[in-house]
């Protein structure tokens, strides 16, 4: 899932979507540059167990 775009199948295949966060949830994961700029990235963490 390279793009948002509602046509494609991609964009409602679970499998793609959850790879696809998956792989975002791993760079912010990484980088954590901006958790101390807004609250909802404490809680996204703290959900994730990561």
């Amino acid at each position: 899932m390279a793009s948002l775009d509602l046509t494609k199948p991609e964009f409602w295949d679970l499998g793609s979507v959850d790879k696809e966060l998956r792989r975002i949830y791993d760079i912010c994961s990484g980088c954590r540059r901006c958790l101390p700029l807004c609250p909802s990235f404490k809680v996204l963490f703290d959900r994730l167990d990561v």
